[in-house]
């Protein structure tokens, strides 16, 4: 078994486990307490990992807690990829990711897609930029965020697998990942204030509780926030520390009813995004050129836009152009 560098708060079968996060959520639907993340097993991982495999000064294991896209990026730097030229195409494509979450809405004509993408509180900086990517991230795009769920239940069921995978063994526990949401908002600020963090390199914590249900309805059955760009080393350090996080194992052969874990259908259903999303994918190689012309203009047009954070040339590198569908 591989052993968390979190405290642990509980240890035993979904149904006990389940009961434990129950019994101490005390969060109503407005104002939750603490966030969530379930997986189906600890990974030990080491971020940013050094040409040797070994740790860096200020790298510290993780416990698999790194968002999508810099999975494949440690990947890949193990694979003797050049760091600097990575590190711009993964941005680049990440960029395109956003734009093409924008893109589903805007170009649909849809009269609830307009009036929401109105909402100006969309339209500044790197949280606007984080919030269309974790959107991207329910409909199977890569990210650099990582999807938490105020709803234990739904914690459980990525932890299971949907219910699919409730039959753990000491050796191989699944896993669900308690955050204290007051903490992590404060540890968030002070890691990014302390550190003087240029606004590229901060941590965002994103709600999507906005996000209008008739146009995704995935974010609102999960219950959906993210945390954006958290990859440092001493922030995760940070977090066992102030004890901002603490970590569940499912073990031992499960006597929960699977039924009563929420399913795929429930918490992935096929919704209106789906739909324009699976659409746009379809016709990118006809269509993505154009596209990144409009948003390049609509970025001109309001200087606030997270547009205006893009490099629109790197954009059009042939290989991003490539990777944005990328999973």
């Amino acid at each position: 078994m591989c052993k968390s560098t979190f405290r642990e708060l509980t240890y035993g079968d979904a149904k006990d486990v389940h009961s434990t996060l129950k019994k101490k959520d005390q969060s109503d639907g407005s104002a939750p307490k603490w966030l969530y993340r379930g997986q189906t097993r600890v990974y030990r991982r080491e971020w940013p990992p050094t040409a040797s495999g070994g740790l860096a000064a200020g790298h510290v294991v993780t416990d698999g807690l790194l968002p999508s896209d810099a999975r494949g990026m440690e990947c890949r730097l193990r694979c003797g990829t050049e760091k600097k030229d990575l590190i711009a195409y993964d941005t680049a494509a990440a960029h395109l990711r956003a734009v093409v979450m924008w893109a589903c809405l805007s170009n649909s004509g849809n009269q609830d897609a307009q009036g929401w993408l109105g909402n100006q509180a969309l339209c500044f900086g790197y949280s606007g930029l984080y919030r269309w990517l974790s959107i991207g991230q329910h409909y199977g795009m890569r990210t650099a965020c990582l999807d938490l769920t105020a709803d234990p239940d739904v914690a459980l069921s990525f932890a299971t697998d949907h219910g699919a995978y409730i039959s753990m063994t000491r050796f191989a526990p699944s896993v669900i990942y308690r955050f204290h949401l007051a903490r992590l908002r404060e540890a968030i600020y002070t890691f990014n204030e302390c550190h003087c963090l240029p606004d590229p390199d901060k941590v965002y914590l994103v709600t999507l509780r906005d996000v209008p249900a008739r146009l995704s309805a995935r974010p609102a059955r999960q219950r959906a926030w993210t945390l954006a760009n958290a990859t440092s080393g001493w922030f995760w350090k940070m977090m066992g520390e102030w004890q901002v996080l603490e970590v569940c194992h499912i073990t031992h052969p499960c006597r929960m009813d699977a039924s009563s874990i929420p399913g795929k259908e429930k918490l992935f259903p096929c919704d209106w995004l789906q739909r324009e999303f699976d659409s746009l994918r379809c016709a990118w190689p006809k269509c993505g050129a154009n596209l990144i012309d409009t948003a390049e203009q609509v970025g001109k047009a309001c200087q606030e836009h997270w547009f205006n954070l893009i490099n629109w040339s790197n954009v059009r590198d042939c290989r991003v152009l490539e990777a944005v569908f990328a999973s």
